[in-house]
């Protein structure tokens, strides 16, 4: 899904794709040491990008990415020059039935929702009734 999309922006942008601890090809960190909750997750991809020195970036979110890429833009909103988001989770109502035994990696809280629609909506969108 990622190749053809990354695929076209790589000769006009630097692309970087990391996996999230206990994700795709990284390191399974022990839960009893890692707390695998989305705003754990948002900090250590904060703390990932400070790192590497970005100060200003795009987020690209797909499923689990989502979750994690809002908490990150609403920490650090003056980082983020564009999110583009394919398919992510932004509700909890989109998490599904599989979630009811994954509740504790965190929910998706309406004040969350709230501030993300305040920070980053045009203002044409305030005040609308989003995700309900």
């Amino acid at each position: 899904m990622f190749d053809p999309f990354f695929a076209q922006l790589s000769d006009r942008y630097h692309l970087i794709a990391p996996d999230y601890p206990g994700f795709g090809h990284s390191d399974w960190p022990d839960p009893k040491k890692f707390a695998y909750t989305f705003d754990h997750l948002a900090e250590t991809m904060n703390h990932f990008t400070e790192a590497l020195g970005f100060s200003r970036y795009t987020l690209y979110m797909q499923d689990y990415g989502g979750p994690v890429g809002f908490r990150m833009a609403l920490a650090h909103s003056d980082r983020i020059e564009a999110l583009i988001v394919q398919n992510a989770v932004a509700h909890n109502e989109g998490l599904g039935a599989i979630w009811k035994t994954r509740r504790p990696f965190g929910p998706i809280a309406p004040p969350t929702r709230v501030r993300f629609a305040q920070t980053f909506c045009h203002s044409r969108l305030r005040g609308r009734a989003m995700w309900e």
